[in-house]
């Protein structure tokens, strides 16, 4: 299974974190990094990344909700080790300082001061940047509001017990509810700079969601308590523009994933909701349904379009500290704490 996914949501209610449960197990060591834009901090963690999987450990890479060509974490299980891009939006610390993580300050390698023109520049840029993202917050608090309008009262409990039934076959059997804990939450797809962005899970069965109501996350709710009445682990998979909801639920231990529809996903079984409705019913919600579903994609991509203005200002952000940054020194500091990283925790 692919281990690249999203911690953090531009959403219907700004920007979403799921970063407070990153690095925090109990053996976990949290390490926050902090410097300005164009610092290098994706870079460095992509090299701890690229490291660790030199040496064949596992790793996760978390990328930017914003940006997904970017890393805003990277997480080596066998290690417990996690490094977090600890500025804004997902400002981190670690739980206890020195016990359970620490600072690396990549801004230390930023020449300082900046001349009077370029701080003037950072300012207005920075200040530009922060509307293109409050407008489209805007644009995603519409399109949330339309999400599952029309389809009310299609998810009755005549329906709930009828897609139970045609789940129950589907699944693995299991141990008891008590063996299988939530095995955590997060994205699997972002409203991005590079539009509606989905990662692919990587799962050996794909049991695909079909719903022209869009029941989607109704159902995989339905799911995920069959999941654990079974004593199934499930990764609940939230809905970026509206983190309430699901659209997809992974089996870790059984290599298997529900999804709905909308991401795209090739199906190797589907699962036709239509047929567990009300067809008077369903008929009709469609209309006001299709007309929201239209709206609200209009509304998403209105957002795009200002996230793509964001970035390209972040990008002239990173262009003005780029002249002070010291990557020479940045580049035998990377090459330093890798090395010093798994002499200390593996002996390599």
């Amino acid at each position: 299974m692919n281990n690249t996914y999203f911690l953090g949501a531009n959403s219907e209610r700004g920007f979403y974190s799921l970063y407070q449960g990153f690095a925090r197990g109990s053996n976990d060591m949290l390490h926050v990094i902090k410097g300005g834009p164009g610092t290098g901090k994706s870079g460095f963690m992509r090299k701890i990344g690229e490291s660790a999987e030199a040496r064949g450990f596992e790793v996760e890479y978390v990328l930017c909700s914003g940006d997904p060509a970017s890393l805003d974490a990277v997480y080596i299980p066998a290690l417990h080790e996690g490094f977090m891009d600890g500025t804004a939006p997902h400002i981190a610390d670690p739980d206890y300082f020195a016990a359970s993580g620490d600072y690396i300050n990549i801004g230390s390698f930023c020449r300082l001061p900046f001349s009077a023109g370029d701080s003037e520049r950072v300012k207005r840029i920075t200040e530009e940047y922060k509307r293109e993202y409050s407008d489209a917050y805007s644009y995603l608090k519409a399109a949330g509001a339309l999400d599952g309008v029309g389809v009310e009262g299609l998810c009755t409990e005549g329906f709930k017990k009828s897609l139970r039934r045609s789940v129950e076959a589907l699944l693995p059997c299991a141990g008891s509810p008590a063996a299988a804990p939530n095995a955590g939450h997060r994205f699997i797809s972002a409203v991005s700079c590079a539009g509606n962005y989905s990662v692919d899970i990587l799962c050996k069965q794909y049991y695909v969601i079909s719903s022209s109501a869009r029941l989607y996350s109704e159902a995989l709710s339905v799911i995920s308590e069959l999941c654990r009445e079974r004593g199934i682990a499930v990764i609940a998979c939230r809905s970026p523009l509206c983190p309430e909801k699901l659209e997809a639920l992974i089996l870790p231990e059984h290599d298997a994933a529900f999804v709905s529809e909308r991401l795209g996903y090739k199906a190797d079984r589907c699962l036709e909701l239509d047929a567990l409705v009300s067809p008077a019913a369903l008929r009709a919600s469609l209309p006001e349904s299709k007309e929201c579903e239209q709206l609200r994609a209009r509304l998403t991509a209105s957002a795009v379009e200002r996230l793509r203005c964001a970035k390209a200002l972040h990008d002239e952000l990173e262009a003005v500290y780029r002249p002070y940054m010291d990557f020479d020194a940045l580049t035998d500091f990377t090459r330093d704490y890798i090395a010093g990283l798994f002499s200390c925790r593996c002996g390599q």
